[in-house]
């Protein structure tokens, strides 16, 4: 079951590939989105926030266990009755909108926007960034993910048909810093892996320490990798 979720509640969308879903077939997706949205929700802790693009309603739910309240949008009719079914309550509201068009919102009312995954699915890339620009309050956050450009493509066998305009890494951060004087960025990618950590304090003081080790495939042999290229940026 998904944070926030109620047991009983009905499933109005299914899994299509534009919006990530509980239930998709695609484990990596899910494990980016769920990573995505735990992380952020330590960093809007206490604030009122924007969630962007909130599709299934999970995001939402994930990011109300910490916020002071959640404001989800899409643009689906169906999908925002989905997540107002499944996850709907005194933290957390789902509103019918879109990301280009904000005016539902006043000035600096959110301390925080969160906009994983939307911002490839727009043309008028820039309009959005000036609508979140304006409902966020003068120290606000906002907190978007994007797919690389070039390592999108590399990873799959077709062109995404939901995708209006995909950016390089360096794209995306200089699109926000138009409109933010602040940036930071981070690199993801899901892989697969074996953890090694101690687990008493005789094991953690040897100069063995817990260390991330990466390998890739040489023919038929395997060797040591360096740090995974990252697929998606976020910022």
């Amino acid at each position: 079951m998904s944070p926030g979720k109620r047991a009983a509640a009905p499933r109005l969308i299914e899994w299509t590939g534009e919006r990530c879903v509980p239930w998709a077939p695609d484990i990596s997706v899910v494990y980016e989105h769920f990573h995505r949205y735990l992380w952020a929700a330590g960093i809007v802790r206490g604030l009122r926030v924007l969630d962007l693009g909130s599709g299934e309603g999970f995001g939402a739910a994930l990011l109300s266990e910490t916020a002071a309240h959640v404001v989800g949008i899409d643009i689906d009719e169906t999908t925002v009755e989905h997540s107002r079914l499944n996850y709907a309550g005194t933290t957390v509201e789902f509103d019918l909108g879109t990301a280009s068009d904000l005016t539902a919102y006043e000035d600096g009312s959110f301390g925080a926007v969160v906009a994983f995954e939307i911002i490839e699915h727009v043309a008028d890339q820039e309009q959005v960034l000036s609508e979140v620009s304006r409902v966020l309050a003068d120290d606000g956050i906002l907190i978007m993910s994007t797919p690389d450009r070039v390592m999108y493509e590399q990873a799959r066998t077709e062109p995404n048909p939901f995708h209006e305009h995909e950016l390089l890494r360096e794209e995306f951060v200089d699109l926000i810093g138009r409109h933010f004087e602040h940036v930071a960025s981070w690199g993801q990618r899901t892989i697969t892996g074996s953890h090694l950590n101690a687990v008493d304090d005789r094991a953690s003081s040897q100069e063995a320490g817990d260390v991330d080790f990466f390998i890739e495939r040489a023919g038929d042999e395997w060797r040591i990798a360096g740090r995974p290229a990252a697929l998606y940026a976020i910022a």
